[in-house]
């Protein structure tokens, strides 16, 4: 739409100068930052149930929610020309951030690692009890 915007202006009806360019956006730009936004919305609803049913997973996805909460706003702001920091691109600065965010829920609580996951459903279905034991024979943990 982007490319063509020259036949329809759909997504820029035009641009103005007030020390740094600025568009003055169509109706095609707002449909297009609903359908965002409808995403953004699955997206959250998704890591809420996650972080409601796996307690194991609660500190990752409440990165990721930060994450995506900070970037949603920021894009926001920047669309309606609401942005405080301007010229300088919000959205482009919690991006980073949110990346960051991704990769510590990522890497530092091993997020995607099935190990634990794997573990505490087994456990949570045996009918009967277990001891753990270490090399020295001693009881380490016990369901």
């Amino acid at each position: 739409m982007i490319l063509t915007n020259d036949f329809h202006h759909l997504i820029w009806l035009s641009f103005s100068f007030d020390g740094y360019v600025q568009q003055v956006r169509g109706t095609g730009f707002w449909i297009l930052i609903g359908y965002g936004y409808l995403l953004v919305a699955l997206h959250v609803i998704t890591l809420l149930w996650l972080f409601v049913r796996s307690p194991l997973h609660r500190w990752p996805v409440g990165l990721i929610l930060l994450g995506r909460l900070l970037t949603a706003t920021a894009y926001f702001l920047g669309a309606t020309n609401r942005n405080p920091f301007a010229p300088m691109d919000l959205t482009i600065l919690t991006v980073n951030l949110s990346s960051g965010l991704y990769t510590l829920a990522l890497f530092r609580f091993r997020m995607l690692d099935l190990i634990p996951v794997a573990r505490e459903t087994v456990i949570e279905q045996m009918r009967e009890g277990m001891l753990v034991l270490d090399a020295q024979r001693r009881i380490v943990e016990r369901y």
